[in-house]
């Protein structure tokens, strides 16, 4: 790196503008999203079949907007509502998971006899601990 004094000559790369970080996007923010959705956009984004995620966006009373016919054109999905729909999806999901069958409690069978363990298992009846103590 060349020393700066006072009367440095201007050349030309010294002299081009470099980009400011102000005109620069930030690089820690997404990618600009699609305003609309295809079918195979909206089966991506919800996670599954295209004729399932059709279905799961009409229960959940999200029409699609119709471009007319030819390539390109065709049914389309709004980004921000197929989102929305993901996110309601997601929340029911996690409102299933969380709620958990109980377990039966352990038995614990250390420090036991087997006539215990039989009356524990199989009852609580006199009767079939003493078949198990032979009586």
């Amino acid at each position: 790196m060349k020393p700066f004094t006072e009367a440095s000559p201007v050349t030309r790369e010294s002299a081009s503008p470099k980009p400011s970080r102000e005109n620069q996007a930030p690089r820690n923010e997404p990618s600009i999203a699609p305003l609309l959705l295809t079918r195979s956009q909206i089966a991506v984004a919800l996670n599954m079949s295209e004729s399932n995620a059709r279905k799961t966006l009409e229960a959940h009373g999200i029409m699609p907007i119709n471009l007319g016919r030819g390539r390109g054109n065709g049914l389309r999905w709004l980004t921000s509502a197929v989102i929305k729909v993901a996110d309601i999806l997601h929340a029911e999901a996690q409102a299933k998971s969380g709620k958990r069958c109980r377990r039966a409690p352990a038995h614990s069978v250390v420090g036991k006899s087997a006539a215990q363990l039989f009356a524990e298992f199989n009852g609580k009846s006199r009767r079939n601990a003493e078949v198990c103590n032979g009586n």
